[in-house]
């Protein structure tokens, strides 16, 4: 049986990610006067943003196509008769 990853919830780790990339960035860079920091702090999330979900995408992508890889088929059949030795009606059968 595979297990997939979750493409949207990798995208939103990289979301937050770059989103406090861009708050660092604006917080510990350097300063200048014809931008506001809130200005400033609003393009790198957008950026940052942008860049930490694609990532967060790409590595979601490549975890599924290794477990792709790895994955083993089974197949299973269904029994519809009873098996011997099971009594539906005995007590503590379910």
């Amino acid at each position: 049986m595979r297990r997939a990853p979750s493409i949207v919830a990798f995208m939103a780790v990289g979301l937050v990610v770059g989103l406090v990339v861009a708050l660092f960035s604006t917080l510990f860079g350097p300063t200048d006067q014809a931008y506001t920091a809130p200005a400033v702090f609003g393009i790198l999330a957008v950026v940052f943003g942008t860049a930490g979900v694609l990532l967060g995408a790409i590595v979601a992508l490549l975890l599924d196509w290794r477990s792709r890889r790895r994955a083993q088929r089974f197949r299973a059949l269904r029994l519809d008769e009873e098996r011997p030795g099971t009594d539906p009606e005995a007590p503590g059968s379910r």
